[in-house]
Parts: structure tokens; C-alpha cells; sequence
């Protein structure tokens, strides 16, 4: 019996190799969902009173928060805000503001803005947005606590809500 050439069992064996690869591939769809979110995080602070000089108003000038509360921010929506109200009656003579301290993030207002009972624009302009890029410890927040010569003595608490939302 003859057997065949080792150079043609090669080839054999290779044409059956490159069919079987041929063979063996397929391809498949990978969806992708990457759903819209916005949200934000406040943390909490404190503002002491301290006591005035003679002939001062306790609290006339503003009194700034003694913590460091911080915002964060996550979107990935174009054109959101953020907008701030309190939910209470502070007591008589006293304003409560709240401001953006120094940061790095590109966000637009953040000014000073009076906390109302009514929804209040705070940061307009917020588009696909992690703030910790920019700010890793959160962007400060700077409340100040006015209060006038008919203010209570006393304690309060007063809750502050931050919505992020579409400018619209």
C-alpha cells in the first residue's frame, strides 16, 4: 500500500483547519443602556449665633455656617438647575441665604440666593456633570444666617431642599 506524501497530508490537514474556522465564528449584538440620571447630595451643617458687641444686633451682620456642607452633583442630561426652598417659617427678623463657596466646577449662578418657601433657582446651565471630577471633596456650600433686633432668643431648625430638574 502506497501512502500518500507527508506535503499533501499537510495540505489536507490544513484546508480542513481554515473550513473549520470559517465555520466557527458568529457574531452577536451588544445593547447598550445608559438611562438618564440626575442627582444631587447635600450634606448638613450648623450656624452658631455668637453673642455681639454692645450695641449690636445678635446676628445683624449674617452669620456663616460653622461646618463645611458640600453639594454634589451627577448628570448626564444637558440643560438641568438646581433649585432650592425651605420647608418652614424661620423666625421673625431672620433671612437665610445660601451661596457656592470657591470651586472648580463649570456651573453657572450659585450666587447668593435668599431660601424661601418658594422654589428658588440656585445653579442654572448643568449639562452631563460629575462634579467630584472637578471638586473631589463636593463644592462648599456657604450659608449665612441674618437676623434682626426682633429675633427670638432660641433654637431652630430649618430643612433646605435642593431639586435638580430641566430648565423648562
Amino acid at each position: 500500500m502506497k501512502l500518500p506524501h507527508p506535503i499533501h497530508l499537510l495540505l489536507v490537514s490544513l484546508g480542513l483547519v481554515v473550513a473549520h474556522s470559517l465555520h466557527a465564528q458568529d457574531a452577536g449584538d451588544v445593547v447598550v443602556t445608559n438611562d438618564p440620571v440626575s442627582i444631587i447630595s447635600v450634606s448638613s451643617t450648623a450656624i452658631v449665633v455668637p453673642d455681639p458687641t454692645a450695641g449690636d444686633i445678635k446676628g445683624g451682620t449674617g452669620v456663616n455656617n460653622t461646618g463645611s456642607p458640600v453639594l454634589r452633583i451627577t448628570t448626564n442630561q444637558e440643560d438641568q438647575k438646581i433649585t432650592v426652598q425651605r420647608d418652614n417659617t424661620l423666625p421673625a427678623g431672620a433671612t437665610l441665604t445660601v451661596a457656592l463657596g470657591t470651586h472648580s466646577s463649570p456651573l453657572t449662578g450659585g450666587a447668593e440666593t435668599t431660601v424661601t418657601t418658594s422654589e428658588t433657582d440656585f445653579i442654572t446651565g448643568i449639562s452631563n456633570l460629575a462634579s467630584n471630577e472637578h471638586d473631589a471633596s463636593g463644592i462648599p456650600l456657604i450659608y449665612k444666617l441674618t437676623l434682626s433686633e426682633n429675633t427670638p432668643a432660641g433654637g431652630f431648625t430649618v430643612s433646605v431642599t435642593y431639586t435638580i430638574k430641566d430648565e423648562t
